[in-house]
């Protein structure tokens, strides 16, 4: 039975619809494909990716490059249930730039990164934004680690929130300068004795360690650090601008280990509150080791000293405070070893001050 005009007129234009519909849908899941999306919220290929996309079911995005460069575009978050936020792998040199306020949570790591062979790994999140990882033991808000042959490592993170079992850990096993500079408040949750809420290591006998930070707040560990800062290569610098909380620990816990002539700068301005020192400074170095306090210290443990300063390798001591300090042991406590001298200045009230210096070898008490 043959068709009549409108009704084949019809069925033509309900076929030309199916196939306009089904090269639209070819299309754009060849345009999708040929973007080779990571997790499904990066993007890019040649070690050039941009995350974008609201944060929700996600998975851990696990990108690379030979050097390896991230971004994020407005709106971008993520978080998983399982595994790390980013896991970010960069050989001959790493960046990762959150200019967006980003929320970055997982449920082991917030942001793992390791670069390897050359090159510098470098770190920029600015913002209110927020980074966090799991509660259990090695998981970081940020993990950064530079291997060896690497240069510099350096981690900004302007007004964002980070927290962790150890909310933030750098490593530096290159040849470079280390650098973390922190405003926004940081908090470590991990109970287990001489862990951190803040955590940096320069493995090399090269390099220097500048740290800046806000408020900080470590664990409930035994001789836990809010900061602690461990030195092998040249001069250390800390300014602490914000509140550090330890509360069986201590406040900034900052060791150089090399016998070489580093110098050792340490400025507190904000109030301190420990359960053992609340600055505690230890230099191998030869150079000055210095320690100016401005704001007040409470420690309260057992055998704390609420200011604890010692070169045992003929470099002079010098700590000034400008608050009040209180330490059940020892308010102040400075030593220099092997030819150095001590100097101690107190504007503020405080419970008691220890000072000597000596030209013998000296076991450094509690170490």
């Amino acid at each position: 039975m043959g068709l009549d005009r409108k009704s084949f007129a019809g069925k033509a234009k309900n076929l030309r619809t199916s196939l306009a519909l089904s090269t639209a849908f070819a299309t754009i899941a060849f345009g999708y494909a040929g973007r080779n999306a990571y997790a499904g919220s990066c993007v890019g290929g040649a070690g050039v990716y941009s995350c974008s996309g609201a944060a929700g079911a996600d998975t851990t995005q696990s990108l690379t490059g030979a050097p390896l460069t991230v971004t994020t575009d407005p709106g971008f978050g993520i978080t998983t249930a399982a595994g790390n936020a980013l896991t970010l792998s960069g050989t001959g040199g790493l960046s990762l730039t959150d200019n967006n306020s980003s929320t970055i949570a997982g449920a082991a790591r917030g942001i793992d990164a390791t670069n390897s062979t050359s090159g510098i790994l470098d770190i920029t999140l600015t913002g209110s934004g927020s980074v966090s990882g799991g509660g259990s033991s090695g998981n970081y808000g940020i993990r950064a680690q530079n291997n060896a042959g690497t240069g510099d490592l350096t981690v900004s993170t302007a007004g964002t929130t980070i927290t962790g079992n150890q909310a933030v850990s750098l490593v530096n096993n290159g040849t470079g300068n280390t650098s973390l500079t922190m405003s926004g408040g940081v908090v470590g949750t991990s109970a287990t004795n001489n862990d951190a809420a803040v955590r940096l290591t320069n493995v090399a006998t090269s390099g220097t360690m500048s740290v800046t930070t806000g408020d900080v707040t470590s664990g409930s560990g035994i001789n836990a650090s809010a900061v602690f800062i461990n030195s092998n290569g040249g001069d250390l610098t800390a300014t602490l601008n914000g509140t550090l909380n330890s509360s069986a620990g201590y406040g900034i816990h900052a060791l150089h280990q090399t016998y070489n002539a580093a110098a050792v700068t340490v400025t507190t301005n904000g109030a301190i509150n420990t359960g053992n020192a609340g600055v505690r400074v230890y230099s191998r170095g030869s150079g000055q080791t210095t320690v100016t306090v401005n704001g007040d210290i409470s420690a309260a443990g057992g055998s704390a000293r609420g200011i604890y300063g010692l070169n045992r390798n003929g470099g002079d001591t010098v700590i000034t405070s400008n608050a009040n300090v209180s330490g059940t042991l020892a308010g102040i406590w400075g030593r220099a070893i092997n030819g150095g001298s001590v100097s101690v200045t107190a504007s503020g009230n405080t419970t008691g001050v220890d000072q000597r210096q000596s030209q013998r070898r000296y076991r450094d008490p509690g170490f």
